[in-house]
């Protein structure tokens, strides 16, 4: 709408001419158009995925067969598995991607020698490459260390490496190399996203085809692949801008058609000194973690996840009831008078919350020992209210060990 004054032969004003637009069907196509937009990268995304899972399900549905095969012999039926568990890692890793793209995984910064992580992860990445490609890595950071989350710090790693690996047709090479660097307000003047400070920085080069300046400047788009249709999900380097982003570092990309790829990854150190090994701890044995009959409350909605993780602790020398739901799970903790040691719980549950139902146990025994288990990793979860209590919390997928080591600890924690 347009409003102009209307003045008299003096200058005052005497009236006012209004002049309105009716932009009603213009905003409804403008919101169709969104729309479509949006339906349109949902597609490409789902497509992706769907060719990524597709890929992770049929080493898992293949080898499964194969170990069932009455034939099969316990070396091989033991081999079978091993592919089994690779495939399915990987899938949990896919998993992870996708939660850190929608920003819905809290960060869990922790001192980290960026180094021992790429020579620890060598050989996963050599697995990931076909025989025609040959890796170097090269360190040099100078025992400085960052402060990030490991997760995301390998994801940083295999989506860089597999962008690598894709770009290449053929023979080829691919570089993994690490780097101090310090600048100054006056050297990040022509680098609109650069920081000064202190900086840990990866390199990952490939010798492969290279992007012209039209592809350089969508990479870091969601859904923006350059792969054939459902051949990528496109995630993988958007990803990689956002957990840069999360960690207050930045991405310089040098790259030239038919020269090859360089991805700069800039992270601000914490320090030079390294304080303890940020290796994952070896796992306890089983032996070490098994119960001694304690009594456990397990709830859990999905049937093959309650029966899997009551099979385990069973095995393992506790005593299991099982519900799945909270209202179930209180008819059985009534029937049995109450006498459990440890309630594990999924956090989303039919009807009440599993929060709501520890709360409301605890409220009839306050010595009730407390692990909660999600799939979700946003505001359901409920992160504040738990550490608030502070229980103790596992994101599934959780490994038997994970388990195990979860249930014995906090059992066993000012016993």
């Amino acid at each position: 709408m347009t409003i102009s004054p209307v003045h008299d032969n003096d200058g005052n004003i005497i009236n006012y001419v209004a002049l309105k637009r009716d932009i009603t069907r213009e905003l409804e196509i403008e919101r169709k158009l969104n729309e479509a937009h949006k339906m349109e990268l949902v597609g490409r995304m789902a497509g992706g995925i769907a060719h990524d899972f597709n890929n992770l399900l049929q080493p898992i549905i293949g080898f499964t067969e194969l170990a069932q095969h009455p034939d099969c012999t316990p070396e091989q039926r033991a081999e079978f598995l091993s592919e089994v568990r690779s495939a399915s890692d990987s899938a949990k890793g896919l998993i992870q991607q996708l939660i850190t793209f929608s920003r819905q995984k809290s960060l869990s910064k922790q001192e980290l020698d960026l180094d021992k992580i790429l020579k620890r992860m060598k050989k996963l990445i050599q697995r990931m490459l076909s025989d025609d490609i040959t890796l170097e890595i090269n360190c040099n950071s100078q025992n400085a260390v960052i402060k990030a989350d490991l997760a995301q710090i390998e994801q940083i790693i295999i989506n860089l490496a597999i962008n690598a690996r894709d770009a290449i047709s053929g023979n080829g090479e691919i570089e993994i190399r690490t780097s101090v660097l310090h600048t100054t307000k006056e050297d990040i003047l022509e680098q609109p996203n650069a920081k000064a400070g202190n900086f840990l920085k990866l390199t990952v080069s490939d010798t492969g085809n290279g992007m012209s300046d039209e592809v350089k400047e969508r990479i870091f788009e969601p859904f923006f692949t350059t792969k054939r249709a459902r051949k990528g999900s496109g995630l993988g380097l958007s990803t990689v801008y956002g957990i840069v982003n999360q960690h207050e570092g930045w991405i310089d990309v040098d790259s030239t058609p038919g020269k090859g790829t360089d991805i700069h990854v800039y992270l601000p150190t914490f320090s030079t000194l390294i304080h303890h090994d940020e290796s994952p701890e070896a796992d306890q044995s089983e032996h070490a973690l098994t119960g001694d009959g304690e009594r456990i409350l397990l709830v859990e909605d999905d049937k093959s996840v309650r029966s899997l993780m009551k099979s385990i602790l069973t095995r393992n020398g506790y005593e299991v009831r099982a519900a799945e739901s909270t209202e179930e799970a209180l008819e059985i903790y009534e029937e049995h008078e109450g006498v459990f040691d440890l309630i594990f719980s999924d956090v989303i549950l039919p009807g009440k919350s599993g929060f709501d139902l520890v709360e409301e146990l605890l409220g009839k025994n306050d010595k009730l020992r407390v692990v909660m288990v999600s799939g979700y990793t946003d505001e359901r979860t409920r992160w504040a209210d738990m550490r608030r209590e502070g229980w103790r919390f596992l994101h599934k997928p959780v490994s038997h060990n994970e388990l195990l080591k979860a249930v014995y600890e906090v059992l066993h924690n000012n016993k």
